[in-house]
């Protein structure tokens, strides 16, 4: 046998040799000591040792790999000047079979150097043991062992050792203190959480910009308590969307969300008051959900000033899903499905009904009801709604739920009343599923404490701050048209592309109208554009345009470029346009 320098030297060389062999060598007796220090290792099989027989329940499945093998080897300690140390092999026989490396802890242990590794991996919300264990691998020069499972366990007890003492609750309320975030808390007779709110948008750096739209929507399986997590949303200039606040609430009733919009009230109206402002200079205009009744009462009581609306393609589905369930007569097999949810349902009218012979069915029932929907005034609302009944005489189940469930709350998602409210025109929650989508790629799993969803959050939130802040730079250092057209001399590069898309198409109607006074004559002005977008309508535009020349050679031109007092701050790029833009409000004053 070959003398080793060190006691470490002869275990690494004994494993090496077991490892191929299907076996795993651990140690297990010290003894001899001299000046505290062992002068001889028993080592033995990873299998060796009792088998271990439970006396539990059964509740948890336990197993064992202990076989009672006889394999011994011992490693002693010279009695010379060089202090090698000798192995000599006890006993050489075992009892069970030789088996897969992977299969011993032994040899899945990570090295020093990838446990600090996996520490720094594991404080990234967004990682998953998997993607760590993928890294590992990518970067060990030897086949890594170590499973998935061991990466999850380990990154558990890392998680335990910083939160110390602390429960994740615990941690996640001082992790608020520290950061100062706002947050607030409501307790049951327990001392436990039965609330929690949760600001997301630090100093209303986005809400202070763009408060007149909300969005509210609740995701669940976020959390290993069962918690449910409403999230509130805004909207940006750009058309992306920023986290506000989140809630974790236990049901989804009117006390509990009661209870959370009150504090985003509360948290907002602070922030005015902090600044000077108006108590209500960032209480949203128009809030968005879907037709959860709890939430309505709840924001109807918290909101009473802002426009509740209802998510269209909601709706829409849902009046489909009815239809197709009580049809009556045939037609049933129609294979109507909702389309896609989009941002904007109110920019394509469909137009009137038609109504006319033929076989109807659920798909033109839902095509009806969209018209109606889409229908951009009252007096139209009412031709559509009265042509709907008059076409379905068959079907007074449906029409009886459409005047019992979606007539009385018109006011909240039909055309004729949302487009008077800024909402931007957007009447879905679209942009909120979506970034819902997005927040499940930061939450590990459904098992999550509260800390680590909460992590996932800040994580996301400073993801799309930061994506916001680089998608500004561009539109402000790289114009597109329509911006380069002497029109939007005093607007380009200080507000964004989707609003001078906007009122280019407006542009375009008062150019036709002033080419073509007979023919394209512009409709008396409603400023219900202005009202919906904060922008320049084509009645406004058009006054702003002048016609050169006779005959083919008629060309519109700009008379004076439109002033940048004529978009919302909420389409504004930089933050030090808002008090700018006072002043040319004043000044045009």
């Amino acid at each position: 046998m070959p003398l080793f320098p060190s006691l470490h030297d002869a275990v690494k060389a004994l494993e090496h040799h077991a490892r191929p062999q299907g076996y795993a060598v651990i140690k297990y007796k010290p003894s001899n000591y001299r000046g505290g220090k062992p002068r001889r290792m028993d080592i033995a099989c990873a299998c060796g040792g009792r088998k271990y027989h439970t006396i539990a329940t059964g509740l948890r499945k336990a197993g064992t790999r202990k076989t009672a093998c006889p394999f011994r080897v011992k490693v002693v300690q010279l009695d010379d000047d060089n202090g090698l140390w000798r192995v000599v092999v006890m006993r050489p026989d075992h009892n069970h079979d030789a088996y897969n490396p992977g299969a011993f802890p032994e040899y899945r242990r990570l090295s020093e150097a990838q446990v600090r590794q996996v520490e720094m991996l594991s404080a990234d919300a967004g990682i998953t043991a998997r993607q760590i264990l993928l890294a590992l691998r990518a970067q060990s020069p030897r086949r890594l062992l170590a499973t998935e499972q061991d990466i999850a366990n380990l990154c558990a007890r890392l998680h335990r050792l910083r939160l110390g003492a602390h429960t994740s609750t615990q941690a996640l309320v001082a992790r608020l203190d520290a950061e100062g975030t706002f947050h607030k808390e409501k307790l049951n007779a327990e001392d436990q959480f039965e609330y929690q709110f949760i600001g997301l948008d630090d100093g209303l750096k986005l809400v202070s910009r763009h408060p007149q739209l909300l969005m509210a929507d609740v995701t669940n399986n976020t959390n290993k308590y069962g918690l449910k997590l409403l999230e509130i949303n805004g909207l940006t200039s750009l058309g992306t969307v920023f986290p506000v606040a989140c809630c974790f609430v236990p049901r989804e009733d009117v006390p509990a969300f009661t209870w959370c919009f009150e504090q985003l009230k509360n948290w907002v109206t602070g922030e005015a008051r902090a600044r000077q402002l108006d108590d209500d200079a960032f209480i949203p205009h128009v809030i968005i959900t879907d037709y959860d009744a709890a939430a309505r009462a709840a924001l109807t009581t918290t909101f009473p000033d802002s426009q509740l609306q209802v998510c269209t393609w909601h709706i829409i589905k849902n009046v489909a899903t009815y239809a197709r369930r009580h049809w009556q007569g045939d037609g049933n097999d129609d294979p109507f499905e909702p389309e896609p949810q989009r941002r904007e349902t109110h920019s394509d009218d469909p137009g009137r009904w038609s109504g006319g012979p033929g076989e109807r069915s659920p798909g033109e029932f839902v095509t009806a009801f969209k018209s109606v929907l889409h229908a951009p005034t009252e007096e139209e609302f009412d031709d559509r709604w009265n042509a709907l009944i008059a076409g379905f005489p068959a079907q007074p189940r449906l029409i009886q739920y459409l005047e019992e469930t979606w007539l009385p709350v018109r006011k909240q998602w039909a055309r004729a009343w949302t487009r008077w409210y800024r909402n931007w025109g957007h009447t879905t929650t679209s942009p909120c599923e979506s970034l819902h989508a997005s927040s499940r790629s930061f939450i590990r799993n459904s098992q999550s404490n509260l800390l680590a969803v909460y992590h996932a959050l800040r994580l996301q939130r400073t993801t799309v701050q930061e994506h916001h802040d680089r998608a500004v730079e561009r539109e402000a250092i790289r114009p597109r048209a329509p911006s380069r057209l002497p029109l939007y001399n005093k607007v380009s590069e200080k507000a964004s592309y989707r609003s001078l898309e906007l009122v280019q198409k407006q542009a375009r109607a008062a150019t036709a109208s002033l080419l073509y006074p007979e023919e394209r004559a512009l409709p008396e002005c409603t400023n219900s554009f202005t009202s919906q977008y904060g922008l320049p309508c084509k009645h406004i535009i058009a006054s702003f345009l002048a016609v050169e020349g006779d005959g083919p050679n008629r060309r519109v031109t700009t008379k004076e470029a439109l002033p940048l007092a004529f978009w919302d701050n909420h389409w504004l790029l930089r933050d030090d346009l808002v008090s700018f833009l006072v002043v040319i409000a004043l000044f045009l004053d």
